[in-house]
């Protein structure tokens, strides 16, 4: 899937019906944490900093994609 599939295993494996977190949900959050520990914490920042993290996280999956 697009989103990577569920980043942690669940009983049932469904994400949607889980309510858990993808692995791009997961990737962009770490994203978000590293920007904002590097100086995006400032308020008038901080949408930038979430749009650069979901870029992030979708260049980390489309990378783990790629790598045998």
């Amino acid at each position: 899937p697009e989103d990577g599939g569920a980043a942690f295993l669940s009983p049932t494996g469904n994400v949607d019906q889980d309510g858990g977190l993808t692995i791009r949900d997961w990737m962009a959050g770490m994203a978000l944490q590293g920007l904002i520990a590097f100086g995006y914490g400032n308020e008038d920042k901080i949408p930038s900093a979430v749009v650069l993290a979901w870029k992030l996280a979708d260049a980390m999956l489309k990378q783990r994609e790629a790598t045998p």
